[in-house]
């Protein structure tokens, strides 16, 4: 039956479809690549938040204090805890800041709070990346359904065969020794996986407090880490 209708259809119609269904079929593979260019890209900033936190927590040097800063930040903070490579309490500021004060407590608080404000910049960034990547996953799984509805695979199947194409595009697609039993796996051949957030892995972002938030209880925190740590961090101040 199938085969009957096929032959009904002129030469210029069943070269239409298939061009049609190629013409769509290459910008959904396009849409794909290119939420495979934004995981690039919101990978490299899951990494950067990766060592946001790792560089607070170098600032607080003990596990306790690092407590006392879960605590301030609710306990959100994620699995973002692991630094990819060791800091020190005198690193660079991710800004180029540079911090002037009296005194090293004010000039310890000053740090804290900057790299701080760099965590909460760093994370707006990464919930932005991560929403427009689940949005664009949503919308090309929409695009795939809708192609999916518009072209019946089988028919381009048969129109393929019955057309004088190109030999590299009846070898792609159906193979040097096509028979009717290799329909199937054809089919799923030619079928798209649907893109989901959930295959690459990332990390949902984190609900950062705002500064205006964790101002007080930041400035007793490295109050607290200063007088249990006076002279290391005098040490890692010269440094800078």
């Amino acid at each position: 039956m199938q085969d009957d209708f096929i032959a009904s259809l002129t030469y210029e119609v069943r070269e239409e479809v298939v061009e049609r269904y190629f013409y769509e079929r290459r910008l959904i593979e396009l849409q794909i690549d290119h939420i495979h260019e934004l995981a690039r890209k919101t990978r490299k900033l899951e990494k950067t938040l990766h060592r946001c936190f790792a560089h607070i927590y170098e600032f607080l040097i003990d596990d306790s204090s690092i407590m006392q800063f879960d605590e301030i930040m609710s306990n959100k903070r994620s699995c973002f805890i692991k630094s990819e490579a060791p800091v020190t309490a005198g690193h660079r500021l991710s800004l180029g800041a540079r911090i002037c004060s009296l005194t090293g407590r004010r000039k310890f608080k000053r740090l804290l709070f900057a790299e701080y404000e760099e965590l909460e910049k760093v994370a707006q960034e990464y919930e932005s990346a991560y929403e427009d990547m689940k949005e664009e996953c949503e919308a090309v799984c929409h695009n795939i359904r809708t192609f999916q509805k518009n072209h019946d695979v089988m028919i381009i199947i048969g129109f393929l065969k019955s057309m004088d194409t190109e030999l590299l595009i009846k070898k792609h697609f159906l193979g040097d020794n096509f028979s009717p039993e290799e329909i199937g796996s054809i089919d799923q051949g030619l079928a798209f996986k649907r893109p989901r957030i959930e295959q690459f892995q990332l990390t949902p972002p984190p609900e950062i407090p705002s500064m205006d938030t964790v101002a007080r209880p930041l400035t007793a925190l490295a109050s607290a880490v200063y007088d249990a740590h006076t002279d290391k961090i005098k040490r890692a101040l010269k440094q800078l």
